[in-house]
């Protein structure tokens, strides 16, 4: 047995959750292919070692995800209060370029396009995280509704 799904199977029996392993995590990596850095689909090589659908059960969940640091943007506005993100990546020389979460991909702002793609590439899950921050702006006290909008 693969000793990924036997510390998943170890988990799940120290829960109680049975002999049998119910549910299963893959991570895969991809690797894109593409001449003078042009990523457009016709000109993309995907290799994904053998791998497809059909190498999946019956049933299997296709999904993304993502973390609110890495995606959100809007790191200062909107009423979201620092994050210890934020106040880590003030140390210079941590990122190249001094690079922050300000802008991120936006998806605070873009999200009903993100999910639109989602759909495009027949994603069937989204787990995704919304910072914190956002919806306690001085940390711990009353929450802020605006930053919730998304859950």
């Amino acid at each position: 047995m693969d000793p990924l799904i036997e510390e998943e199977h170890a988990l799940k029996n120290k829960r109680g959750a049975g002999k049998e392993m119910r549910e299963m995590s893959v991570a895969t990596v991809l690797t894109v292919h593409s001449e003078n850095d042009d990523v457009s689909p016709e000109n993309t090589i995907l290799d994904t070692g053998g791998l497809s659908r059909e190498s999946f059960p019956k049933g299997f969940i296709f999904g993304t995800a993502t973390s609110a640091y890495q995606v959100e943007g809007s790191a200062s506005t909107e009423g979201r209060g620092p994050s210890i993100w934020d106040t880590f990546l003030k140390i210079p020389g941590l990122e190249p370029n001094n690079a922050n979460g300000e802008i991120a991909v936006d998806q605070y702002h873009r999200y009903k396009e993100d999910i639109d793609l989602m759909a495009k590439l027949n994603f069937e899950a989204y787990r995704f995280s919304i910072s914190w921050s956002r919806i306690f702006p001085n940390g711990t006290g009353e929450v802020k509704l605006e930053g919730s909008c998304l859950l």
